[in-house]
């Protein structure tokens, strides 16, 4: 089944708009929309690396995992390149650099209340992008996710025992959405949304994951998502609203009653809100 979202109005638009029912903590990046295009692209590598004969496909760098530090912060970890450097850059600037270990794996922490990135290594003078944009989240719920433009929502973190689980659900300013979750790997899976089984069947991947279109535009209110297979079955019950005001900033999360809402500006300057629904 399709996992794209469909392309969205502009966050900067002030006609398309609109306050969200949700409160609690708000997170707010220091970035204004149109000015320097998207945050997360880096400077291009110089000709020198262009022309290297090393520069063929690199498998970018990936965020695999994040916990919670004991100073309230959370603490970002996955594999790249051995022995190169990574970066994680928010919208303001800042930057926060380590080294990759011989084995690919790297770890950096972030500060306390939550942020929003772009991940890249450098190969000796040739940048290579990470997919996607890390957000961090303060407690309670899921510390961090990999947000996806028009596509699914990937919480960080494991499998969570083989249990069928929906961890996120992602939608567009169309109405186009997407459920994500863990089951046990290669289980057929069903969705039925408010009651009503959508066709076609989706299996988890090797890695336990699992990302099913709706199979229809999700109107604002209340929807019920079930998620079936392999003799288990997982409910979550969400709200869908328009973004709340985010002009000026590339993303806005909240803390609802069942998990964060994070509204964010995608790459190509649409919206996209991401549901990262608690354990």
């Amino acid at each position: 089944m399709n996992t794209r979202l469909s392309a969205g109005q502009g966050l900067c638009d002030p006609g398309r708009l609109a306050r969200t029912a949700a409160t609690g903590l708000v997170l707010l990046a220091l970035a204004a929309c149109g000015k320097g295009g998207d945050w997360r692209h880096v400077q291009p590598p110089s000709p020198a690396a262009d022309n290297d004969a090393d520069a063929g496909y690199v498998r970018p760098p990936q965020v695999k995992a994040a916990m919670r530090a004991q100073d309230g912060g959370v603490i970002l970890s996955g594999q790249a390149e051995p022995n190169t450097r990574v970066r994680l850059l928010s919208p303001d600037g800042a930057a926060n650099g380590g080294t990759v270990t011989g084995d690919g794996a790297w770890s950096m922490p972030t500060p306390p209340g939550g942020g929003i990135y772009g991940l890249s290594e450098d190969l000796g003078g040739r940048i290579v992008q990470g997919e996607g944009y890390v957000v961090t989240l303060p407690a309670p719920g899921r510390p961090g996710a990999l947000l996806r433009a028009g596509g699914g929502a990937t919480v960080l973190g494991g499998g969570e025992g083989g249990a069928l689980r929906i961890t996120a659900v992602d939608f567009d300013s169309a109405g186009g959405g997407v459920v994500s979750g863990f089951a046990p790997t290669g289980t057929g899976l069903r969705l039925a949304m408010d009651g009503a089984t959508a066709s076609g069947e989706v299996k988890a991947d090797a890695h336990g994951r699992f990302f099913i279109s709706a199979p229809s535009p999700l109107k604002a209110g209340p929807h019920q998502i079930r998620v079936v297979g392999g003799g288990q079955m997982a409910v979550a019950d969400i709200a869908v609203q328009p973004p709340a005001p985010i002009s000026g900033q590339p993303f806005h999360a909240a803390r609802q009653a069942n998990g964060w809402r994070v509204d964010w500006m995608t790459p190509g300057g649409g919206r996209q809100t991401s549901l990262i629904l608690d354990p």
